[in-house]
């Protein structure tokens, strides 16, 4: 006995499902750019906290596509620069404080 409902795809929503993981396609791939882009960023934290974070959820976003790889290389990129620019940010505070004491 199957427990699980049967679910019927409709053709004309078939090309919305298409059209979904072309999408996704190109969010891995802008998870990607903004992770080169993090490259240069993370040496001014508040841009990079800009590229990276959402560069970190389109490659989420974008690991359910065919472009896969692209996607996790987007993540590990975007994790790098963010965890650069958080350690940028922490040695600034500390050198300004240090500065103005």
């Amino acid at each position: 006995m199957n427990m699980q409902p049967e679910y019927n795809t409709l053709p004309e929503f078939q090309d919305q499902v298409t059209e979904l993981q072309k999408d996704r396609k190109g969010l891995a791939l802008a998870s990607l750019v903004l992770g080169l882009v993090g490259i240069i960023l993370w040496i001014i934290p508040i841009f990079a906290y800009l590229g990276c974070i959402p560069g970190l959820v389109f490659g989420i976003l974008g690991r359910k596509s065919t472009k896969r790889g692209m996607a996790i290389a987007g993540i590990i990129l975007n994790c790098v620069f963010l965890i650069a620019a958080i350690i940028n940010s922490v040695v600034g505070a500390l050198l300004w404080t240090s500065l103005m004491s």
